[in-house]
């Protein structure tokens, strides 16, 4: 169990003591981490009744020789029901599985969206996804990042894995907040909050909105289009430590940043690189922000603690749910 924080570990088996003890129990893995071969033999330790249909993509993490686990590869473009072989789907139809268990990377952009379309056509009834920090989602968690929300005035259809609460926050604070200069956003995914922030910008007048992310992401740019923010941001396809470096040079010497918002890797070396990286562009007045600040993400607190709480400047800290902010004082 090392580097994994022994709350959230708990958080796992308290929750396992509640699921059936006998039946199918289906598990989608799109993660090749040793943490589903982990869950799996749990949930077999827990009950000899159990039996496993893992539906995967990568034949190395699970154990080949237990008659209880039925083990069924798909290809990476090919998890939605409508281009699974029609054998398999008939299979998992037909299997009477009312629960099922997802597993999968921080980086994996098909994730939510699809195998919410599979436990639809299923009509599985209860749904966790096991996140990297072995956090259980509920079903609801899992398919809320889906529907339709709304900021001021605007209802945005883009996937968002922030709480509605938090996005309005993000809006209010790129519409309302103070300072002149540029938002900026490490941690793209979709761009649910970038284009939150993006419309906070256009309603007060106020862009541009700089997002980063490492990682290509394929549908920002029509995202954004279909939102009517596509020209207020601004999107760089690098680490946030390589923007950071070129800032003054991509702004045209206009550095100042009156919003940052850091939602990138959640380890405490790169919370705490985009940290010291980015704090010092936040003009006084000017806000930063963190997602997923809390005891399930303690490398996101401890750089939190240690770079804007004892740095001395930064001032009226504010949590809303898992969202944490601070303002530039000095």
């Amino acid at each position: 169990m090392s580097g994994f924080n022994p709350v959230t570990i708990l958080d796992f088996e308290f929750r396992l003591s509640s699921f059936p003890l006998s039946g199918p129990i289906l598990f989608v893995a799109s993660s090749p981490v040793w943490h589903c071969s982990l869950v799996a033999r749990r949930l077999l330790e827990t009950s000899g009744d159990r039996h496993l249909i893992f539906l995967t993509r990568h034949r190395e993490i699970l154990p080949s020789d237990d008659p209880r686990i039925q083990t069924y590869y798909y290809d990476s473009t090919a998890l939605s029901p409508s281009t699974l072989p029609a054998a398999l789907l008939a299979i998992l139809k037909n299997s009477g599985v009312k629960l099922a268990l997802y597993a999968q990377t921080s980086a994996d952009d098909i994730a939510y969206i699809e195998i919410a379309r599979l436990l639809r056509e299923l009509d599985v009834s209860e749904c966790y996804a096991i996140d990297w920090n072995f956090i259980l989602h509920s079903r609801d968690d899992l398919l809320r990042c889906q529907d339709p929300w709304r900021v001021g005035a605007h209802l945005v259809r883009t996937p968002a894995l922030l709480a509605k609460k938090q996005l309005t926050y993000l809006y209010q604070l790129a519409k309302e907040g103070p300072g002149t200069g540029a938002v900026v956003e490490i941690g793209t995914w979709r761009g649910g909050s970038a284009i939150a922030l993006a419309l906070g910008c256009l309603d007060s007048g106020r862009p541009p909105v700089v997002t980063i992310d490492p990682v290509h992401q394929p549908d920002l740019e029509t995202n954004l289009a279909q939102h009517g923010v596509r020209d207020v941001v601004r999107y760089y396809c690098m680490s946030s430590q390589e923007v950071a470096v070129n800032w003054s040079y991509f702004m045209r010497g206009h550095t100042a940043v009156r919003l940052l918002w850091i939602d990138g890797e959640h380890t405490y070396k790169s919370a705490a690189a985009d940290t010291l990286h980015w704090r010092d562009y936040v003009e006084p007045g000017g806000m930063i922000c963190y997602h997923d600040y809390g005891e399930n993400f303690p490398g996101v607190v401890r750089a939190v603690y240690e770079h804007i709480i004892l740095s001395g400047k930064f001032a009226d800290f504010k949590r809303v749910g898992g969202l944490f902010s601070a303002m530039r004082v000095r």
